[in-house]
């Protein structure tokens, strides 16, 4: 069936905080929510061979939206198919998935592969793009390979072919599914290591909408630690307040602006500069 602009979902002024994490206020100008790998390549191709600017959001875990873009569009991939298939040892998922939706699958399966990232709060596809971690593992350890878009071509794209390192690929284009490696392991195992990933997060990390770390941490050093050491901990402008817990999450306490987390952004990137002649670098993304 072909495919028209028109059937594909479409709500003008959406609410940032229907596609950010740390949910602050404002609205995006527009955003597309296909349901299916049709009409999410349909409206990719569509709004790039027009040359109109958009990024395609999953969880929108990493991202902190500006409510000052005009003419910026959004495709999120929250609507579309959560799908999940093994083949032998390998697992294909969609890239709209969770992780934590992945490792339940795993979890009733009998399958280890994303125990320790399970408290990840994002989506696969954007795991991947950013090469996200904790507690020592990386959405690419067990990575086989990418079906990607790229240039109006669906690709499919070995993990050896794939530059990564510390948060950071040299991917580009649109993850649509991804192959992991799973090996056999009984639940009791697998809960454990999850169980304990979670009171390790719930000990170190604080509750509340939050982007996460908001900067990467530089070779040697925690970037917490290093804004902590710049008595930042617990400053506040307006709504937007730097964790109290773990100085390197900004909390939306109920209706921080963009202005007022980008102001605490800048300022604990200010102070580590100025005490520590350190340049932090951002693990979020910011738009525009």
């Amino acid at each position: 069936m072909e495919i028209k602009l028109t059937d594909i979902e479409f709500v003008a002024n959406e609410e940032i905080k229907n596609l950010s994490s740390i949910k602050n206020t404002g609205t995006i100008y527009g955003v597309y929510y296909p349901k299916g790998e049709q009409e999410l390549l349909f409206i990719y191709n569509f709004l790039s061979i027009n040359n109109i600017k958009f990024i395609v959001v999953g969880k929108g875990t990493n991202i902190l939206f500006s409510s000052q873009i005009n003419n910026f569009f959004v495709i999120s991939l929250k609507k579309m198919p959560k799908k999940v298939k093994k083949y032998k040892n390998h697992l294909i998922v969609a890239s709209s998935l969770s992780i934590a939706e992945a490792f339940q699958y795993c979890y009733k399966n009998n399958l280890s592969c994303f125990e320790k990232l399970s408290t990840v709060p994002g989506s696969i596809g954007g795991a991947i793009m950013l090469n996200a971690g904790c507690f020592g593992a990386d959405i690419f350890d067990n990575l086989v390979s990418v079906k990607i878009l790229q240039d109006g071509k669906i690709k499919n794209i070995k993990k050896e072919k794939i530059t990564y390192e510390y948060r950071k690929t040299n991917l580009r284009g649109l993850i649509l599914s991804s192959t992991f490696l799973v090996t056999k392991k009984n639940r009791f195992d697998l809960i454990k290591t999850a169980s304990n990933c979670i009171n390790e997060r719930i000990a170190k990390q604080p509750k509340g909408y939050s982007l996460g770390s908001i900067f990467k941490n530089p070779t040697g050093f925690s970037a917490g630690e290093l804004i902590d050491k710049c008595g930042l901990k617990g400053t506040q402008k307006n709504d937007a307040k730097i964790s109290e817990k773990h100085a390197n999450f900004i909390i939306n306490e109920g209706n921080a602006s963009y202005d007022d987390i980008k102001y605490l952004i800048d300022l604990a990137h200010e102070k580590v500069k100025e005490k520590f002649g350190i340049d932090l670098e951002l693990e979020i993304k910011i738009y525009p």
